[in-house]
């Protein structure tokens, strides 16, 4: 019996003890994941570079209102670019509005988890609600599997994020792609008006 004891504490011991190494992967984990928001967050910049491109692309076309477009009649021509026109203004639309969205996403959490403390000692909006003292001494009191968990808990919340952003990019990137390529056309049927 005494011999099951001592595998048991021993198994225990093991769980309770993190090594410094395991310290350290869960920190590059959270840092590399924090990067990648930087590099979402960059990348949302771009798309709002092109949009503002293709607006004023399309500005400087000779634009006419649509009453004098009415009184020379209403052909192929007119109609195809009226109708690429208002294609052209829903992708820009939409693009500009997945790409605020990702700078901000929001993501659904499900119930928090009741084994981890309800303040995160890596999120700063957990630490900004705490004092100095509170938060000092709470982090100098952390032991190594504590810091594991709640990096690997911050990792998780900002790989939901991320996920949320990259959607959120990707269907802005999609809606720029299809803006440019309706833009093409509409050069091409003012070419052939």
């Amino acid at each position: 019996m005494e011999l099951q004891d001592d595998s048991f504490m021993d198994q225990e011991n093991q769980k309770e003890h993190v090594s410094d190494e395991k310290v350290q992967m869960a920190w590059q984990l959270f840092a590399s994941l924090e990067y990648q928001v930087q590099v979402a967050d960059r990348k949302v910049q771009a798309v709002f570079g092109m949009n503002a491109f293709l607006v004023a692309a399309i500005s400087l076309q000779n634009q006419q209102s649509f009453h004098i477009l009415l009184q020379g009649g209403l052909n192929v021509n007119v109609v195809m670019d009226l109708f690429l026109k208002g294609c052209f203004i829903a992708c820009v639309s939409i693009a500009t509005w997945a790409a605020i969205r990702a700078l901000r996403p929001r993501v659904k959490f499900k119930q928090a988890d009741k084994s981890f403390p309800q303040n995160s000692l890596f999120y700063f909006g957990d630490i900004q609600g705490m004092s100095v003292k509170n938060f000092t001494d709470t982090f100098i009191s952390l032991h190594n599997d504590e810091i594991v968990k709640q990096l690997l808990s911050q990792a998780q919340t900002i790989y939901k994020i991320l996920t949320r952003k990259y959607a959120l990019l990707h269907r802005s990137t999609l809606f720029l792609s299809i803006a440019l390529i309706i833009w093409a056309l509409l050069s091409v049927n003012k070419f052939l008006s």
